[in-house]
């Protein structure tokens, strides 16, 4: 079925759309050269003469999702001289690819933005079209990929390939800087070996787990930078603590209550600030049955509480105030936070958070990202999952995809998240509760 087009179809300078047609489901436009450029021989005295025409094909966007070629009647040219064959100069067309540049990017960035069998579906071509591309693109703009380390250096690991690799990102900027093939300490030190020493002492502030060989690495290559442990890996083992006295009453109660305490799970694992009023009410009817939830909930929430504080002394004061206080009973399950809050492990590094309130939240939101471009190609090998991340991310703050902040000392975000609703008694109260010898 033939059609005669009446307006800009294409939007192709250069081109213009003459008829269409229609032939195995495919949409083939007829399309001439509105400004043809004849291409030059190189002999000193060219005389051109037509040669014939041939008819072309080229893939371009598809129009209302059907398959479209653009097809053109190139003219060919002879030299009389040196009889080389010329061809009318076709702009903005791929012909390696017989196809138009501005569907080739389409496919790259798609390839970038989502799984290749996507990109594939709504261009209606092969996924393996849109994996070349891609990785032709990956090779070009990743080919001298470098970057200047940030301010605030965040690090952490991911597993990704049944292996764990090296995540780092600038936590100010919330953009991906680089993942590397492992987290194993030679590794490291070659891959910052690769700065000069004036680049590295511009690293004011790395946020880390509490992964060991972290520590000694940026003790080596960052002796000016401040190292603070991720708030977050800090508490979940307060939460941890909680889930072990209730693993242990589990253990010892009929199965009915066992299967109560299982459905419990994420209202213990809950801020209290989320609860509503039938969880409360949920909490406290728990809280009576089992007392030592409750006295492991209060001194989870009071351990949170230190993150409060103002100033580095206020925490250090209210971290040695809940230890004083925590219960013999309790020390057991919360032996990891007494561990690694011991001067001699973690304790400074843990408080340095009070003098530069920074998180890791952004490179763990990374990670979450990598799983996702991960699941969506169903295990990607590690260069194409890590040109995927860099393309996507590496230029494009966090901020704008997910709302969360990594600097905690805004007063805005301050009186929002940390309004507390209360379990039926303050930790003040407890506290001094505690000390007078209520609970004895």
């Amino acid at each position: 079925m033939r059609g005669i087009v009446g307006f800009d179809l294409l939007r192709l300078d250069g081109y213009m759309a003459m008829e269409t047609e229609e032939l195995d489901g495919k949409l083939y436009v007829d399309t001439i050269i509105t400004n043809p450029i004849i291409e030059r021989c190189n002999c000193d005295a060219p005389d051109r003469v037509k040669h014939g025409k041939r008819v072309v094909h080229f893939r371009d966007h598809p129009i209302q999702r059907q398959e479209t070629y653009l097809r053109i009647t190139r003219q060919r040219y002879r030299c009389r001289n040196c009889g080389t064959i010329l061809l009318e100069h076709l702009h903005h067309i791929d012909e390696k690819r017989r196809m138009t540049r501005r569907f080739l990017h389409q496919l790259a960035e798609d390839g970038i933005a989502m799984k290749f069998s996507m990109g594939g579906e709504i261009n209606g071509v092969k996924e393996s079209l849109v994996r070349r591309v891609f990785k032709e693109e990956a090779a070009r703009r990743l080919s001298h990929y470098s970057f200047e380390l940030p301010r605030v250096l965040g690090m952490d690991e991911k597993v990704l390939g049944g292996h764990p690799r090296f995540v780092i990102g600038d936590v100010e900027k919330r953009v991906l800087l680089d993942i590397l093939i492992s987290r194993k300490q030679t590794n490291l030190e070659e891959y910052f070996r690769q700065w000069e020493h004036s680049d590295r002492m511009k690293v004011e502030v790395i946020t880390q787990d509490m992964h060991w060989p972290y520590k000694t690495l940026n003790e080596t290559y960052f002796k000016g930078a401040t190292v603070v442990i991720d708030k977050f890996h800090v508490l979940r083992y307060a939460d941890f603590a909680v889930s072990e006295v209730r693993k242990s009453i589990q253990s010892k109660v009929d199965n009915e209550e066992r299967i109560k305490l299982k459905n419990q799970i994420g209202l213990l694992r809950a801020r209290p600030e989320r609860l509503g009023i039938g969880d409360e009410f949920r909490l406290k009817t728990l809280f009576k049955r089992h007392p030592a939830i409750e006295q492991a909930v209060l001194f989870k929430e009071w351990f949170y509480d230190i993150y409060q504080c103002e100033t580095r002394s206020e925490a250090e004061k209210a971290y040695d105030s809940w230890r004083e206080l925590l219960p013999k009973e309790l020390e057991h399950p919360f032996r990891k936070v007494l561990s690694y809050m011991r001067e001699k492990r973690w304790r400074r590094l843990i408080f340095n958070y009070f003098d530069h309130k920074y998180t890791n939240a952004y490179v763990e939101a990374t990670n979450n990202l990598l799983d996702e471009i991960s699941r969506g190609g169903r295990g990607y090998d590690l260069q194409t999952l890590r040109a995927k991340a860099l393309l996507k991310y590496g230029t494009k703050r966090l901020i704008d995809i997910y709302d969360f902040s990594i600097r905690l000392n805004d007063p805005d975000y301050d009186k929002i998240m940390n309004t507390m609703v209360g379990h039926g008694i303050s930790l003040s109260t407890f506290e001094i509760d505690l000390r007078a010898g209520a609970f004895d």
